[in-house]
């Protein structure tokens, strides 16, 4: 289980001067902890449709039941050395065997970016000013060595270097992921610096700083030699964050606010994507049915330069068997997101911009708002909780202004909303140049994936505490819960102007405007048994809402020359899961 003395300060550090130095050094010592954990999981219907024969989308291809019942198995090792030196410095580790791997199966990835025209976007090096630190941490892997840093306490302050855990506040905007439920977890690499200074009467101050290297392109010439070019760190994405937290009595307050800046390599392309199959003239290929293809990837991808304040405000308070806590995150200026996406082959038009992939500008604009605030009150027969916030959202995700960044997956709030990918958007068909049948351009891709965003949302849930000494081996902490969650959307979830998107105007506009996500009914069942012995199990049902509903209105431009037929309407259904937890602590 994880603790920390001071919430918004980094999971792992717990108080700066618990001990100072000493006047001799002890002797080496050598400990780790950890968990082994299994989970069974039963999905039905996350895409919300079941079989409706009364739908023909597009005329040929049936209705928009994607897909029913899903169940597998995951398992991880966790394991946390560590490495005490002396009272004053020591070395700490985290690495996971069968980090989360389904079995039966070789890997699974989280999902980064959702776009409801076609799905998963995975952000390119370029975007490193979305995610702290990318690479292969919390990526399911059968070894994957997260962290590596180490700890230097002094009379004036601990530094910590290294790979380390990121964490703040709520875990809204940095979350290590250290969570015995958790799966993904924010890591750095970072020189951080924390100073404390304690008064009898007016509390205590925290303060300090951190510098993160969180992404580079720089190469070693020992390995690679020289016949490449060798880039600078001038291109490397960096951090540079101060950290302020006030103690007083039940009372916490904090802030960590810094920027985010990287000098980008502007004509450079980041990624790579597929335009439409063009001969050497620049004329669309087409296939034996007449429609336009997409060719090999090739370089796409706008890069460009970084420069983002952020200030993420934390505060606590507790009495009694009561706890508030609540958290506020801001950031604005300009980034370069890298992101470009497979052109859209659209049938009967040859403008070359069409034909292209499509990119978003070398450097965007973002104003992105997030926040959450909850509730606890402990008592000896329950608790009950209550949960709140607000994420800012995109209508328009290919638009130039960024507005749409999402909380940090490890925290959850259920155990479908904002935790699985969940809907089906409309598909967007369009005819055959042949006449026979019908085609999907796009579409048909979950409506919200994994992180909390465009939601308003509320959360109340109660557990009850159990006695079950005679019925269990040595419980602990038995309880058994039930929770409510609800959210809306604060823009629509599905608004796409294609005409803005390509440049042609005869494209058509398609916007989805339900706006409620709908409610969740969660039941969890938890005891610990012989007081390292986890058992959890929980269930959730989903009563969707008018978002996930397969609806759009469209607005055709001056003309409908592509062709594009109405989207047939199709209610969203009931979805469902349940997922048991078997957890070994150490």
């Amino acid at each position: 289980m994880r603790t920390r003395s001071a919430p918004f300060i980094f999971s792992t550090l717990v108080g700066l001067f618990s001990g100072l130095v000493g006047s001799s050094a002890q002797a080496f010592d050598f400990s780790t902890h950890g968990y082994f954990r299994n989970r069974v999981t039963f999905y039905h219907d996350l895409d919300t449709q079941t079989p409706n024969n009364s739908i023909n989308q597009g005329g040929s291809l049936g209705d928009n039941d994607r897909l029913g019942s899903i169940f597998f198995a995951q398992e991880r090792l966790r394991l946390e050395p560590v490495m005490k030196l002396n009272d004053n410095i020591s070395i700490h580790t985290s690495m996971d065997v069968l980090d989360n791997i389904i079995q039966g199966t070789q890997e699974t990835k989280k999902i980064d970016f959702l776009s409801p025209i076609v799905g998963t976007i995975q952000l390119p090096g370029a975007g490193g000013a979305i995610g702290v630190t990318g690479g292969q941490a919390g990526e399911n892997k059968a070894l994957n060595l997260r962290r590596v840093y180490m700890d230097i306490l002094t009379t004036g302050g601990k530094f910590r270097i290294g790979r380390q855990p990121s964490h703040i506040g709520l875990g809204v905007f940095q979350n290590d992921g250290n969570g015995i439920f958790d799966d993904f977890g924010d890591t750095a690499d970072r020189i951080l610096y924390l100073a404390a200074l304690e008064t009898p009467k007016l509390g205590t101050i925290n303060a300090g700083f951190a510098v993160d290297f969180t992404f580079t392109k720089q190469k070693d010439p020992r390995i690679d030699g020289l016949g490449g070019a060798i880039t600078g760190p001038k291109e490397d994405l960096h951090q540079f964050g101060g950290i302020f937290l006030y103690d007083i009595g039940d009372f916490s307050v904090g802030t960590f606010s810094g920027i985010r800046y990287r000098n980008g390599k502007e004509g450079a392309t980041t990624t790579t994507a597929r335009r439409v199959l063009v001969d050497g003239n620049g004329t669309a290929i087409l296939d034996s049915k007449g429609n336009n293809q997409l060719g090999d990837p090739i370089p796409a991808g706008k890069d460009g330069n970084t420069l983002l304040y952020f200030t993420d405000l934390y505060g606590e308070y507790k009495n009694g068997p009561f706890k508030f806590r609540g958290e506020y995150i801001f950031l604005t200026g300009k980034l370069s997101t890298g992101v470009a996406i497979d052109a859209i082959p659209f049938n009967g038009i040859d403008n070359p911009s069409a034909l292209a992939p499509i990119e978003l500008s070398e450097q965007n604009t973002a104003m992105i708002h997030m926040g959450a605030l909850e509730a606890d009150a402990n008592y000896d027969f329950g608790e009950i909780h209550l949960k709140g916030g607000y994420a800012s959202g995109d209508a328009q995700p290919l638009s130039s202004k960024i507005t749409q960044f999402g909380f940090r997956p490890d925290y959850q709030l259920g155990l479908l909303l904002f935790h699985t990918p969940l809907g089906s958007s409309p598909r967007i068909m369009q005819e055959n140049q042949n006449g026979i049948g019908n085609r999907q351009l796009v579409g048909a891709v979950p409506v919200t994936g994994n992180y909390i965003n465009n939601a308003v949302y509320a959360a109340i849930g109660y557990d009850h505490h159990l006695n079950l000494d005679n019925i269990l081996p040595k419980p602990k902490d038995s309880k058994i819960g039930l929770k409510l969650i609800t959210a809306w959307a604060p823009k629509n979830n599905f608004d796409i102007d294609f005409a803005e998107i390509t440049g042609i105007n005869t494209l058509p506009r398609f916007v989805n405007s339900g706006k409620w996500y709908g409610w969740e009914v969660d039941s969890t069942f938890q005891t610990r048994l012989w007081d390292h012995f986890l058992f959890d199990v929980t269930g959730g049902v989903l009563f969707p809402g008018p978002a996930y509903d397969v609806a759009a209105d469209i607005t055709y431009g001056p003309s409908n020359v592509a062709g594009i037929p109405n989207v047939v309407y199709d209610k969203a259904n009931i979805s469902w899961g349940a997922r048991t937890t078997f957890l070994a602590e150490f």
